[in-house]
């Protein structure tokens, strides 16, 4: 699983972590402790209220937050655009795949930064209409799956599309 990687995850934690600060920033102050018990059980999601709560907010209001959603969705389109659209084999984390990721997702980080470097910018990769519209339909179709409603999963889908395309 390609989240397992540490850069990986990091840059899926970051980037569900700027998701939720701009559709659910109620839930910013507890999302490491949230993103923390969803790595540790990606099942997380499943409503059953025999489990043992996580992070101390009763399991029902931690399945009802935006958190754990967000880092599901975001694991699956990075997993998706390495896989789909990078062409790298399930698993499979090589240095260049972080560096593609990493950028895809880094494009509006520390703008000074980035003029001053511009081969940072040069070396991202470029996303065609087409394939954000399928990352679009792929993190809609998992925020259903994880029974977000339409308007959750649209709203999340949309940041994440955001977060690749605005510079």
């Amino acid at each position: 699983m390609i989240e397992k990687d540490k850069d990986i995850r990091s840059v899926i934690t970051g980037v569900s972590f700027d998701i939720i600060n701009e559709i659910a920033p109620e839930e910013s102050d507890f999302f490491y402790d949230i993103s923390d018990a969803y790595y540790t059980d990606p099942g997380l999601l499943k409503s059953d209220k025999s489990r043992e709560d996580p992070v101390g907010f009763g399991i029902e209001g931690v399945i009802e937050m935006m958190s754990p959603a967000a880092i599901g969705v975001v694991t699956t389109v990075i997993t998706y655009i390495a896989t789909e659209l990078f062409g790298v084999a399930k698993g499979v984390v090589t240095d260049e795949l972080k560096i593609k990721i990493k950028s895809l997702f880094n494009k509006n980080k520390d703008k000074d930064k980035a003029k001053s470097d511009s081969s940072e910018n040069k070396d991202s990769p470029i996303l065609t209409q087409e394939q954000l519209k399928k990352i679009h339909e792929k993190a809609f179709n998992e925020g259903l799956a994880l029974n977000m409603s339409k308007e959750k999963a649209t709203e999340l889908a949309n940041a994440l599309i955001a977060s690749i395309v605005i510079y």
